[in-house]
């Protein structure tokens, strides 16, 4: 497939993107690196793919589907191309994914321990201490 050819997919991606059709955009993101698993552009479409779930996070008292989601495309980038620029951009964004749910497992956890068990916010800091700073979960 000629060059040209193979980066007019990867702008129908990034228009569908710029649209704001995340899960089409994403599709064809996809569709990208399976097509071409070893063009230079692999990294940047999984890093899109990342941010499509990313643009559809909730908050964190709702289903963090895409959050997960979102970490697992930026984790797969990580391990499969450490030197892209991508990466480095991306280890940034996995943080403060697993932040976000730190923070919601921190909430459920209070909320549960108020029914069953009081030791249960414990665990949750000590679960997730290594990424968050106790002070930013016990404050919120």
């Amino acid at each position: 497939m000629h060059d040209l050819a193979i980066l007019a997919e990867v702008g129908i991606a990034d228009s569908m993107y710029s649209n704001k059709a995340y899960s089409e955009a994403e599709n064809a993101y996809n569709d990208f690196v399976s097509l071409h698993p070893v063009n230079e552009n692999v990294p940047y479409a999984i890093y899109q793919s990342g941010m499509c779930h990313y643009n559809q996070m909730e908050d964190i008292d709702r289903d963090q589907t895409e959050t997960i989601k979102a970490k697992k495309e930026w984790e797969k980038l990580v391990a499969r191309y450490p030197e892209s620029k991508f990466s480095a951009m991306a280890e940034k964004l996995i943080r403060e994914c697993k932040q976000k749910l730190a923070e919601q497992e921190f909430m459920w956890g209070g909320f549960i321990s108020d029914r069953r068990s009081i030791r249960q916010p414990f665990r949750v800091l000590k679960r997730w201490r290594a990424i968050t700073p106790m002070s930013a979960l016990i404050t919120r």
